[in-house]
């Protein structure tokens, strides 16, 4: 199974519950996914988006390009996708790291290039 790096949320900044309007990551020079497809898509892929929690790499004082890549690899955090009730809309989320409750909001927003893919 492939795995996509989300690196990349734009949050929806009308509703209230302030749900992930669109994700995005590099690969293919750039893509974006609705909310509405990426929930479809995780459902379908277990595990196979997730965001790379690159803090770690920050507390080494000069990382050689090794230990960059084996961050990236041991920080990875899979894109769940979360229901608070049954009456309640389907989210994307990020598995608790025990830092943030939601990764995915420590993004920046999707640039406006990427292209809009219903699938990966």
């Amino acid at each position: 199974m492939f795995k996509y790096e989300v690196t990349n949320a734009t949050p929806d900044q009308f509703d209230l519950d302030r749900r992930i309007d669109l994700i995005g990551g590099p690969d293919f020079g750039g893509w974006a996914m609705s909310q509405e497809d990426a929930i479809k898509f995780v459902l379908a892929n277990p595990g196979a988006l997730y965001v790379v929690d690159r803090r770690a790499n920050a507390l080494m004082t000069t990382p050689s390009p090794l230990q960059n890549v084996l961050a990236a690899q041991l920080n990875r955090v899979a894109i769940v996708v979360r229901q608070k009730t049954m009456l309640s809309r389907q989210h994307l989320a990020t598995e608790a790291d025990g830092i943030y409750s939601n990764n995915l909001e420590s993004l920046p927003s999707v640039p406006s290039h990427y292209r809009l893919v219903r699938t990966l």
